[in-house]
């Protein structure tokens, strides 16, 4: 019995024009080397007569997973599947502290772009995690809440003070603020989570979406390498997690869509906000890498809700 769905239309625009442009069976090789290799307590029973169907949208350029996880395969896959202790782990790992100086960067460049609010900004992280951003936000004065799926985290984030709330019950217009960041990625209907976060934020507010880099995926999905040395090449589409591979194309088009606007920060903006100035290397990463971003649309998109602007529909 299979543990797919099957959308039928592109889960950002909704545009029934695509075309396959991958196509493999997971229980044959290379598919199956590749998940019981990364996943070590699999259940490839869960996926019997499954295919692992890649497609590319004629409309908005998404590159998206026809096939995504059923409730049983998704609980499976997040709570069985992954090592919720190792994925905890991995914060603690070699550059963890480097992590907390973007996110305390990420928070600096977001307030120099809202300008001057005479109460706390109100931030919402949808996809908390641990709650590390949450936590830093929180240094900053902000008024914080999360939104997260996993029973496990929220409970550790329960533990830390952190406010959780769901995605339905969001205020309208509310948000000054929302952090979304590699979670679009993973969703079956990311149009629908844009649709209301974007009705949640206020005019003026500002949604931060990062995303694995899909750039240039649709010359590169046939000579993908499915081995362990490859998987950084298949991040943004791995199999059954990143069901949708945006580009930066295609996140643009996701957010004018919602009635957004992207916004450019300029470059003395960016370099007023970075920390990273005491240590060699990483002061020369941090003067190039704004530049880098500039040249080369990486899919890590600013929007902001604007006055009188509709959402667009197909």
């Amino acid at each position: 019995m299979s543990g797919l769905q099957q959308r039928t239309s592109c889960p950002s625009c909704g545009s029934s024009v695509s075309n396959e442009i991958l196509s493999l069976a997971y229980e044959k090789d290379p598919l199956r080397s590749f998940l019981t290799a990364y996943y070590a307590k699999i259940n490839l029973k869960l996926l019997q007569g499954c295919v692992y169907s890649l497609r590319h949208c004629g409309y908005c350029h998404l590159i998206y997973q026809q096939g995504v996880p059923d409730d049983e395969l998704t609980r499976a896959l997040y709570e069985d599947w992954i090592d919720a202790e190792a994925s905890r782990a991995k914060n603690y790992l070699s550059g963890h502290w480097g992590r907390y100086r973007r996110l305390s960067e990420d928070l600096c460049l977001a307030k120099a772009l809202l300008g001057p609010i005479n109460r706390p900004p109100r931030v919402l992280d949808f996809g908390l995690g641990w709650g590390e951003w949450l936590k830093m936000a929180t240094a900053y004065g902000c008024d914080t809440c999360g939104v997260e799926l996993s029973r496990e985290k929220v409970e550790s984030a329960k533990a830390a003070g952190i406010s959780v709330v769901s995605l339905e019950t969001l205020p309208a217009e509310h948000f000054d603020f929302i952090n979304m960041d590699q979670v679009l990625e993973h969703l079956r209907d990311p149009w629908e989570t844009m649709r209301r976060l974007t009705a949640s934020l206020r005019v003026g507010g500002l949604l931060k979406i990062s995303v694995p880099n899909g750039n240039g995926m649709l010359k590169r999905v046939g000579s993908l390498r499915w081995t362990n040395q490859g998987r950084a090449e298949i991040m943004a589409v791995h199999p059954l997690e990143h069901l949708n591979c945006f580009s930066h194309q295609a996140l643009i088009k996701l957010g004018e869509r919602a009635g957004l606007r992207e916004v450019q920060p300029s470059l003395l903006l960016a370099y007023r906000t970075q920390l990273a100035f005491h240590d060699p290397v990483v002061f020369a990463y941090s003067i190039l890498r704004p530049i880098v971003r500039k040249i080369i649309k990486v899919p890590k998109v600013i929007f902001q809700k604007a006055k009188h602007q509709k959402s667009t529909h197909i």
